[in-house]
């Protein structure tokens, strides 16, 4: 519910309109993901609508990225003590959708050399975080002097890895742009390249963008 403000009759008070975090996150479980989707459908078609009145040419070069969304539960607190912290058994009580998952470092420059002397057991080498939440992959367009746009995105459980999000986002794509860009940049390229033939088959105008 929109609380007017007092000071004048166009405005809102802020504090009173927004949400609290309970209804926040019901509202976000029980929303229908359909409905959000037909809104950014119909936004970037409206965009592309604009785009051609203004005669701007059509987005010729995408990016896409993946990012993790932290649940709200006590498990990802580091100052509560919570028994077996990341156990995929035990559910957390305060989001029953999340998952858990781990934020890997694929930015290293180089895997640590191989001790001489003295070996380090593996175990205590971090490969990355753990966190019990979600991840939400996006696909943007950058239109100069205009901004940014958002072409598709896709939120899953935080166990399902970064590949899983490159055909159903480039799907979107497509289907919302009616056409497969020509360029794309990506975080990790070689990690969907070289999984996948379909996608070597279907990129070999981008590969030049993707190797770095």
């Amino acid at each position: 519910m929109v609380g007017p403000a007092t000071y004048s009759e166009f405005c809102n008070t802020p504090l009173a309109s927004l949400p609290t975090r309970q209804h926040w996150n019901k509202l976000l479980r029980q929303l229908p993901n359909s409905a959000l989707q037909f809104l950014l459908a119909d936004s970037v078609r409206l965009i592309r609508v604009e785009l051609q009145v203004r005669k701007i040419p059509e987005v010729d070069c995408i990016s896409l990225d993946t990012k993790h969304i932290l649940a709200w539960v006590k498990e990802n607190n580091p100052k509560a003590y919570v028994a077996d912290r990341f156990n995929k058994a035990k559910q957390p009580a305060g989001d029953p959708d999340c998952r858990l998952g781990c934020k890997r470092r694929h930015n290293r420059v180089a895997m640590p050399a191989t001790p001489s002397h003295n070996p380090v057991s593996a175990a205590t080498v971090k490969v990355g975080e753990y966190h019990w939440g979600y991840g939400s992959g996006v696909v943007v367009a950058k239109i100069p002097d205009y901004g940014e746009f958002v072409l598709a995105e896709m939120t899953q459980p935080f166990d399902h890895g970064d590949v899983t999000y490159f055909f159903p986002l480039i799907q979107q794509t497509e289907a919302r742009l009616g056409y497969r860009p020509r360029y794309g940049t990506f975080d990790c390229p070689q990690s969907i390249v070289g999984k996948h033939n379909r996608l070597r088959k279907g990129c070999q105008r981008i590969r030049s963008s993707m190797d770095f």
